[in-house]
C-alpha cells in the first residue's frame, strides 16, 4: 500500500505494489549523458554495495563505489559523474528540526545532549534515578557543530558521541572512564575525562548515525554532499600479543539518499539501514553472512519498501520477538505511517503492508518499543502540541492502537523519547523560551482507568485517552537551538 497517490505509475511484482518507479531518469541527467553504456535499470539508482563492484571509472558516472583505476575523489563531495544520482531533486529533502538527543546508559540514568547558541554541544545527566530526582548542570562538550550528536556506548560502557563539524566532517569524542551515578555535587565526573575531538573525515550534509554491532565495534553512517550513503566502522588488527582497534576507510554504499540514515540491529545481529530515497520511497539494506563459520558479512542488495515519505524514517533500535523490524514515517498526506516485519512458520520473516496511523503532523516521529511488544509513536501536531499514540497487546485481540493522545506543550521541534529505568516513558522537547522540557509517564496505559485531566505548566490539558498518567512539563533549563534531524 502506498502512503499517498503517486504521480508516476507504480511497479508491481507478483501482484504486489512496490511504490514509485525508481528507474525514471531525467532527459538532461548528467549521469546518462556522460556514460555511453548507461541503461536505466534499478541497480543503477541503488548501487550494489557488494565487495566487487562493476569496473567503471569515476569520470564515466559510476554508481558502484571505488574501483581499480578510478580517479581520486573526496568522500561525500560531488564531482564529475557524481551529481547525486538520477531523479534526485537536491531541494526535495525533509527539513524536520530536532532539539535534543537522549540516551539511557547502563545504570538506567538518562543523558541529554543539545546544541547551544554558540553551536557547541551541551550535556546534562541524571545524577540518580531515585526520588527526589537530581540532574547535573549543563556542561559544554565543545564544537562548533552543524548537527546534533549521535550517541551510543562502547563495550566498556563509556559514552561515545559523533557530530558533524562546521567543515562538514564527522568527529567523535569518547569518555576515558565509565561514569558512575551520583558522583560530585553537580555530577561533573559524568563528562570529565573525555578525549579530544577526533576527525573521521568526509563531507556530509546530515546528522550522523552510530550503532554498535554484536561484537562491540562501532559503525558510523552518513549522507554525503553528493546525496550518497557512506559507512565507516571499527576493525580489530592483531598487533603482537595484543589486538588494536582502528577505524577502517569510508565505504560508499549507494544512493541517492534524501534523508539521514536510521540503523537497526536485528535478531541475527545484522545491521539494517533505513533511508528515504531520491524517489521518496523507504529503502533498506542489511548485512548478510558470507561465511557463517568465520563470521564474515557483507552488505546485501537494496530493498524498496514503498511509500511516499515526507520525513526521515525512524526505526525502533531494538527488535522484539513479536514485531521484528518496525519503520515509521510521515507520509505526503501528513499522516503517520508504519510498516513492520512479521514472522510465521509458513512464510518466514516478511514485511507487512503499510498501516495508516492517521493524524495531521508536521515533523518526523519519535518511536520507542516496550519489552512486552508494545509500541509508542510521538510527533508534533500543526498546533505545536506533542501527541502520542500507543499500541498495546491483549490476549484475545492481538495488538490494538489507541487514539492520538494530547500531551500538550508548545514544541518548536520534533519530540525525543526514552524510557526510565522503571520502564515509564519520558518525553523531551524544546519550547519557545529555548529551554529543554520533559514530561514523565507515571502510570503505563491500561493499568488503571483514565484519570482526571491534569493541566500542564503551560495551561494545556492532557486528554489521557490511553489511560496513562503524566506529570506536568518540567524545565531542564538551557539556552538551546534546533538542529536538523
Amino acid at each position: 500500500m502506498l502512503l499517498a497517490a503517486a504521480p508516476a505509475a507504480a511497479q508491481t511484482q507478483g501482484g504486489q505494489e512496490l511504490g514509485l518507479s525508481h528507474s525514471l531518469i531525467p532527459a538532461d541527467s548528467p549521469v546518462e549523458g556522460g556514460d555511453p553504456y548507461y541503461k536505466p535499470q534499478e541497480t543503477d539508482v541503488w548501487a550494489d554495495p557488494a565487495p566487487l563492484p562493476r569496473v567503471q571509472t569515476m569520470e564515466g558516472g559510476p554508481r558502484g563505489g571505488i574501483t581499480a583505476g578510478a580517479k581520486p575523489w573526496t568522500i561525500g563531495v560531488a564531482g564529475p559523474g557524481r551529481p547525486g544520482g538520477p531523479g534526485l531533486d537536491v531541494f526535495d529533502v525533509p527539513t524536520d528540526e530536532c532539539g535534543v538527543s537522549v540516551y539511557r546508559n547502563e545504570d538506567g540514568r538518562l543523558e541529554v545532549f543539545a546544541v547551544g547558541p554558540d553551536d557547541t554541544i551541551y550535556h546534562k545527566a541524571q545524577r540518580t534515578t531515585s526520588k527526589p530526582e537530581m540532574w547535573t548542570n549543563w556542561t559544554c562538550l565543545g564544537g562548533p557543530t552543524r548537527s546534533g550528536p549521535a550517541v551510543t556506548r562502547d563495550p566498556l560502557g563509556r559514552l561515545f558521541l559523533v557530530v558533524m563539524f562546521a567543515d562538514g566532517s564527522y568527529r567523535f569524542r569518547s569518555q576515558r572512564a565509565k561514569p558512575t551515578a551520583g558522583s560530585g555535587s553537580t555530577g561533573e565526573t559524568t563528562t570529565l575525562g573525555m578525549s579530544d575531538w577526533v576527525s573521521l573525515g568526509g563531507k556530509f550534509s546530515t546528522k550522523p548515525e552510530v550503532v554498535r554491532d554484536s561484537e562491540g565495534f562501532l559503525h558510523v553512517f552518513g549522507r554525503g554532499l553528493d546525496q550518497q550513503l557512506y559507512h565507516r566502522y571499527q576493525m580489530a588488527y592483531p598487533e603482537g600479543p595484543r589486538t588494536r582497534v582502528a577505524w577502517d576507510s569510508w565505504v560508499h554504499m549507494g544512493g541517492p539518499v534524501s534523508s539521514a540514515p536510521s540503523a537497526l540491529l536485528d535478531h541475527e545481529s545484522m545491521i539494517n539501514i533505513f533511508v528515504r530515497g531520491g524517489d521518496r520511497q523507504l529503502w533498506r539494506v542489511r548485512q548478510v553472512a558470507v561465511l557463517a563459520e568465520k563470521s564474515i558479512v557483507r552488505w546485501g542488495e537494496w530493498e524498496a519498501l514503498g511509500g511516499v515519505l515526507a520525513s526521515s524514517p525512524r526505526v525502533v533500535p531494538i527488535v522484539s520477538s513479536l514485531w521484528l523490524g518496525v519503520a515509521v514515517g510521515r507520509g505526503a498526506d501528513k499522516a503517520m505511517w508504519l510498516r513492520q516485519q512479521t514472522a510465521s512458520l509458513k512464510s518466514g520473516v516478511a514485511w507487512g503492508e503499510w498501516v495508516n496511523l492517521q493524524g495531521v503532523l508536521t515533523d518526523s516521529p519519535a518511536v520507542v518499543a516496550g519489552e512486552d511488544g508494545s509500541l509508542d509513536v510521538l510527533a508534533r501536531g500543526t498546533d505545536q502540541r506533542v501527541y502520542i499514540k500507543h499500541r498495546a497487546l491483549s490476549s484475545n485481540q492481538g495488538s490494538t492502537w489507541g487514539e492520538w493522545e494530547d500531551l500538550g506543550g508548545i514544541s518548536t521541534v520534533s519530540p525525543a523519547v526514552e524510557r526510565n529505568d522503571d520502564g515509564m516513558l519520558r518525553v523531551f522537547i524544546r519550547m519557545p523560551d529555548r529551554a529543554i522540557y520533559m514530561r514523565t509517564q507515571t502510570v503505563s496505559p491500561q493499568a488503571y482507568p483514565p484519570p482526571a485531566a491534569d493541566p500542564t505548566t503551560y495551561g494545556i490539558v492532557s486528554n489521557d485517552t490511553a489511560g496513562a498518567r503524566w506529570t506536568s512539563w518540567v524545565s531542564l533549563g538551557g539556552n538551546t537551538k534546533s538542529f536538523q534531524c
